[in-house]
């Protein structure tokens, strides 16, 4: 399979028997716009699911259906839902639901948070590391570049591009540097991606 999703996995937490279909449920949260819908299960034997997604007061909406290979991804299209359940004919065998993972669209791209918030640097001294995270919250690849607005007399230097894979994390290292005229105090760095935003106290 590829790369897990982010950590909002549910797993599914009922069966419902209908009059001619059956159904195993996902109970969200709280009502989120969906951007997309990952489920893994044991690869189709002549099961044919249908994956849907519930808005309060609308009832259920159809995504997609599962694919063959075990693995499926399905756009959400902004659809706002509160749950999620698989649909199968009950002449055919229920199938076997490993994760179903839903994909906020009012998510960030990619989270950014700092393992340090603070570090210490020598006015006219040397390279001072630090490291940020993110976090990937798309269905998909994010790519982008981790941006430091220094004040002056410190200059931050990062990469000039990162990706973080689809439902992963890694850490984009920060090399800071303060000349003489930076005095002695505290500096605060700001730091963004996309639109997430964090500071660093220096």
């Amino acid at each position: 399979f590829p790369a897990r999703p982010p950590p909002m996995l549910v797993p599914p937490s009922d069966r419902q028997d209908g009059s001619e279909r059956e159904a195993l449920t996902v109970e969200l949260p709280k009502a989120r716009p969906l951007a997309a819908v990952t489920v893994q299960t044991g690869p189709r034997s002549g099961t044919r699911a249908e994956v849907e997604a519930r808005t309060a007061g609308e009832g259920w909406k159809r995504l997609g259906t599962l694919a063959d290979s075990g693995w499926t991804q399905l756009r959400g299209g902004g659809f706002r839902a509160d749950a999620l359940r698989l649909v199968w004919s009950r002449e055919s065998s229920a199938p076997v639901v490993h994760e179903v993972a839903p994909w906020y669209a009012d998510a960030p791209d990619a989270s950014l948070s700092l393992p340090r918030s603070e570090a210490d640097a020598a006015a006219g001294g040397g390279t001072t590391r630090v490291s940020a995270k993110l976090t990937g919250n798309r269905p998909g690849d994010v790519t982008g570049k981790l941006r430091a607005m220094a004040p002056e007399g410190i200059t931050v230097r990062t990469p000039k591009e990162s990706t973080v894979r689809r439902g992963s994390t890694v850490e984009v290292p920060l090399e800071i540097s303060a000349d003489a005229s930076a005095g002695t105090g505290t500096h605060r760095i700001p730091l963004t991606f996309g639109e997430e935003r964090r500071t660093l106290t220096l």
